[in-house]
């Protein structure tokens, strides 16, 4: 039984006029969730003091009155900075208003102590501008004293008092809701029987001690009683009816709670995701969580920034200086975005060797303070050291021709120009930055099944792969890069076959569609397979994404890039040439399978297939076994 009172249980409380707003923080869940999340997160940040200097240019200062006042604010030595702001930050919120008093310690170093909202109050003139900070004794005597020596922050008042007004106080109807719910809860579990329903008796009782004998009984089966729970004997002439009425599980109010979280959150400006009032899903928390720097908290970070202000001219006055939280210091994202963020910002390497050992714990080394720069990453040449592809070279630029940018543009794929792949010995290959393209593509979406499945895996579920989910979503993914490739390449070669040469893109769309469909499903059945062996063999699903975003993205790429790229140059042959185009084999790896060596240089008409059963090299007709890795490629030539 909740008591924030001695002797005053919760099912007195039927008024929400009894309860102060004091009470409400002690006894009412959602309060006390919401603005506790709201204190405990303004209260973890850095304050920080920088000083001005010229040109907008500002220095950190790390020493000093004032740097360490905000080191350690409060004057009791025992008191964390975290308490102490928690504390003055709970004031704000429940009772909208804030003192703190400049004071020395017992070394003579400035120091705040918090003035607890019993304990003053402000004394308004009629214009609610405050003229006085009045201190209340133990015995109720008062004692007006200089706004100047305090740090004051008192809310808005509708009162012609100057009251302010406590944002709870907004919430009294959905909080009496509670209260009322909740002191009837406590009364049925209290009260309530064992079960729900009436005892009829067909005839009177033969006396008195008989009816007295069951009466004793049945209040043994009460809540509470030696007997609940077990089941009701009935003596002869006697029948048991149900009665439809309201029992303990009618009255379940986790919705209600939930609703009146959401009420809560919202008179303080929260999301309610953020304090657990509403189930949200991965991509919105995200989106949440960098709202609630801004939109949420940035107000009462403003106003406490504000407040805590007026320090600097009551410390360190005349010396350009001032506070700011370090909200930054919340909002970074993992090291590894912010390193990414950084590089390509910067331009080139901003960590030196020994920086980096500094983060493993290691000791640092000779020569290791000195940036190290690429010799890749010059001024005006790559914008960052990640980029992994020259600029385009003059001559290799080519505006894709009107006809299939009016496809293009109906179809919303339009690109404004593409690269010709002229450095190549076939028709058929796409540009590196083609291949980085859909290996990142490949990237992302085993990070997003690591996300998904490696919990799954992890707490032992039977049902964690969804086939149809993956599939889909890559095939998706892998839709747009086929267009975009294709449509490229195919105006490539169309346009070296014939000068008013004329590429389709919509011809393509049902291939394309049918292609994107088996890679994902063949992609997405070898990462199934792995990670059922790795949970067959105790092994961390972990290492299996990790390996396929490392390596098999990239394999895979290449193959995707080599098959496309191929049947758009053996698409452009037919389109234009007919049956008069022919097509050679070219087997471009280092180490290709032996059916594949064997094609290189084997020519056939447009029609015919390869003596391997293919019609171009990545064509699905052979299989997961003989397309995966292929870096083959064509050449289309006319019939001569």
């Amino acid at each position: 039984m909740l008591t924030p009172d001695p002797g005053v249980p919760l099912s007195s409380w039927t008024d929400a006029a009894d309860m102060t707003v004091d009470r409400l923080f002690s006894v009412h869940p959602s309060v006390r969730k919401v603005t506790s999340f709201i204190a405990a997160q303004i209260a973890s940040l850095p304050w920080n003091v920088y000083e001005r200097g010229a040109d907008d240019d500002r220095q950190r200062v790390r020493e000093g009155a004032l740097a360490d006042l905000l080191a350690w604010p409060s004057v009791d030595p025992l008191e964390t900075p975290f308490r102490f702001w928690e504390s003055v930050l709970l004031d704000g919120l429940i009772f909208d208003r804030v003192a703190l008093q400049l004071v020395t310690d017992d070394q003579g170093r400035p120091r705040l102590l918090r003035l607890p909202a019993h304990t003053w109050r402000p004394k308004l003139d009629r214009l609610h501008r405050l003229r006085a900070v009045t201190l209340i004794d133990g015995d109720g005597s008062t004692v007006d004293h200089d706004p100047q020596e305090f740090l004051v922050d008192v809310g808005y008042s509708p009162r012609t008092s100057g009251r302010s007004a406590s944002p709870l106080e907004s919430l009294a109807v959905p909080i009496e809701e509670w209260l009322k719910q909740a002191a009837y809860r406590a009364e049925l579990f209290e009260r309530g029987p064992a079960f729900g329903g009436v005892v009829e008796r067909s005839e009177k009782w033969p006396n008195g001690t008989a009816r007295d004998r069951f009466l004793t009984g049945l209040r043994s089966f009460k809540q509470g009683g030696t007997r609940a729970g077990s089941m009701l004997l009935l003596e002869d002439g006697m029948t048991y009816k149900p009665v439809t009425g309201i029992n303990p599980k009618d009255v379940a109010d986790v919705e209600a709670r939930k609703l009146t979280d959401v009420e809560v959150a919202a008179a303080f400006h929260i999301a309610p995701e953020m304090v657990g009032a509403r189930e949200g899903t991965f991509a919105n928390l995200n989106a949440f969580r960098t709202m609630l720097w801004s939109v949420n908290l940035g107000p009462y970070i403003t106003g406490h920034e504000q407040m805590i202000g007026r320090l600097v001219a009551m410390v360190e006055p005349g010396k350009g200086r001032y506070i700011e939280a370090n909200v930054q210091a919340k909002m970074r994202g993992s090291f590894e975005e912010q390193a990414s963020q950084l590089q390509t910002s910067i331009g080139a390497p901003w960590m030196t060797r020994n920086e980096g050992r500094a983060r493993m714990n290691l000791p640092a080394v000779d020569g290791g303070d000195e940036l190290i720069t690429p010799l890749n990453v010059l001024e005006g040449g790559q914008a960052s050291p990640t980029d992994s592809a020259p600029p385009p070279k003059a001559g290799l630029v080519r505006r894709i021709p009107d006809d299939v940018m009016a496809e293009l543009h109906a179809l919303g794929r339009a690109r404004e120009d593409i690269l010709v792949p002229s450095q190549k010995t076939d028709d058929s290959g796409g540009d590196d930055r083609d291949r980085d393209e859909v290996a990142a593509l490949l990237r992302r979406h085993f990070d997003r099944q690591k996300l998904a499945v490696s919990p799954l895996l992890a707490g032992g579920a039977d049902e964690w792969w969804d086939a149809d989910r993956w599939n889909n979503e890559l095939a998706a993914d892998l839709y747009d890069a086929a267009i975009a490739l294709s449509s490229t390449v195919g105006a490539v070669v169309a346009t070296r076959l014939r000068p008013d040469a004329r590429y389709s893109v919509a011809r393509t769309l049902a291939y394309l569609e049918a292609v994107v469909a088996s890679r994902a499903e063949w992609i997405n059945d070898t990462t199934r397979a792995q990670l059922a062996t790795a949970k067959a063999e105790g092994a961390d699903p972990a290492g299996v994404f990790d390996t396929a975003a490392k390596a098999r993205s990239v394999a895979a790429a290449g193959a995707f890039v080599a098959g496309v790229g191929s049947f758009a140059a053996h698409e452009a042959g037919r389109q234009n040439l007919g049956s008069k185009a022919r097509k050679t084999w070219v087997t471009r790896s280092n180490d290709p399978r032996d059916t594949h060596a064997a094609m290189n240089g084997v020519t056939v008409g447009i029609d015919a297939v390869f003596p391997n059963g293919m019609k171009w090299p990545g064509d699905s007709a052979g299989g997961a076994d003989e397309v995966a890795g292929c870096q083959c490629g064509l050449v289309i030539t006319p019939e001569n």
